[in-house]
């Protein structure tokens, strides 16, 4: 394939994700993550070092607990500075659900949006595909009600 053929089913595979987001957690699925063609935020919101091994950020990373304010649609961006690393597998549990899904593959730096499922407790976990090597994890916080 073209480059120019992979970036329109890239587009297409997108907008197809948008028109259909889930509003509950996956079902052990593979979307297709979009390509980050610019640097992963920290979670301060500043792009990171280049030599750091793992940026891995879920945007926002915190839910308030309150009714109606408990569930958010997350961004979820990484990038890892390893050649030995050439693809990765993004998993999710939670407290409650421990047993771990599938949530999104793709590249080394790559990014992919939730539906509106995420909670305080949920757990991203990125791991390298070919080893299954967890490189980094992030759990959702809690945020008292406003």
């Amino acid at each position: 394939m073209t480059i120019k053929s992979l970036t329109l089913l890239a587009a297409v595979s997108v907008a197809g994700l948008v028109a259909c987001s889930r509003n509950t957690p996956p079902v052990d699925s593979l979307p297709l993550p979009a390509a980050a063609e610019s640097p992963v935020p920290t979670a301060a919101g500043t792009a990171s070092a280049v030599n750091s091994p793992v940026d891995f950020v879920v945007e926002p990373g915190a839910v308030h607990m309150c009714d109606g304010q408990d569930k958010v649609v997350s961004t979820v961006k990484w990038r890892v500075n390893d050649a030995a690393v050439s693809a990765v597998r993004i998993e999710v549990d939670s407290i409650k659900t421990p047993k771990r899904k599938t949530f999104a593959a793709g590249g080394a730096t790559g990014e992919a949006k939730t539906g509106k499922w995420v909670v305080a407790g949920v757990r991203f976990h990125l791991l390298d595909a070919a080893t299954g090597k967890e490189l980094a994890s992030h759990e959702v916080s809690g945020l008292p009600c406003q």
